[in-house]
């Protein structure tokens, strides 16, 4: 199943910075109190292309839509496939959290090689320029 949602009008202004992918490597509680490392055999990436195009993979999805960043704001719609995964049953969650705090980001802070997504959700995204 695809889940599809209607464009939004693009007056995105660009960041070189962000236009790269990004690797998940932790999720921290949006109270700050708990960080959590990704496992290490998961490849969760968000890849920010100019023209306001982002893709998404996940365990086994993959995501494909657009963002808008506005200052240090981002919003992003990026509507994943949403299949079965039977043999990355252990990573499923892994997946969920990424995705949904994905779609809550709010904000975005890029020092280095390192980006965080800040979402209104349950956890913020730390993420690492993929080499």
């Amino acid at each position: 199943m695809i889940i599809c949602c209607t464009s939004c009008e693009n007056n995105n202004v660009h960041d070189a910075s962000l236009q790269n992918r990004w690797k998940l490597t932790s999720i921290t509680s949006t109270s700050g109190y708990q960080t959590t490392n990704v496992p290490e055999k998961l490849h969760l990436t968000i890849e920010f292309r100019d023209h306001s195009e982002v893709i998404g993979t996940g365990v086994c999805n993959t995501g494909r839509g657009t963002y808008r960043i506005n200052g240090d704001s981002i919003t992003i719609d990026c509507p994943f496939t949403y299949m079965l995964c039977l043999d990355s049953q252990d990573y499923i969650e892994w997946e969920v959290i990424f995705v949904s705090n994905l779609f809550y980001a709010q904000k975005y802070i890029i020092t280095g090689d390192k980006l965080v997504l800040q979402s209104k959700g349950d956890y913020n995204l730390n993420l690492d320029l993929e080499k």
